[in-house]
């Protein structure tokens, strides 16, 4: 077995996965606490609103930085595939919020990570 197949396959037995759902009209957030000597590694995250959403949105922030803001106008499902973002820094705290899709639209958010 190569060394980068043996590699690729000890990441991918780490993954996790985080969910969210978000009460009507609320916004649905997931939060990986910051660790000492662990960086979070953001692989994908899938979305979903109940109906069209008012004002949907993702954000992805790191230790407080933005790394993404995108608008959401559809109800989803969406995926948003992220291929191991990261900032590289241990300790840092990850925060991922589907913004409120206002009304009785109910958010659903799912991270997988390492």
């Amino acid at each position: 077995m190569s060394a980068i197949f043996e590699a690729q396959r000890n990441v991918e037995a780490h993954q996790k996965y985080a969910t969210s759902t978000s009460s009507a009209g609320g916004a649905a957030v997931v939060t990986l606490s910051g660790v000492t000597d662990v960086v979070h590694i953001l692989n994908h995250v899938w979305f979903s609103y109940s109906d069209t959403p008012a004002s949907g949105g993702i954000t992805i922030t790191i230790d407080g930085e933005t790394f993404l803001d995108h608008d959401i106008t559809q109800s989803g499902p969406g995926p948003l595939p992220l291929n191991r973002m990261n900032d590289g820094t241990t300790g840092s705290e990850v925060v991922i919020t589907l913004k409120a899709g206002g009304g009785a639209v109910v958010g659903k958010l799912s991270v997988q990570y390492f």
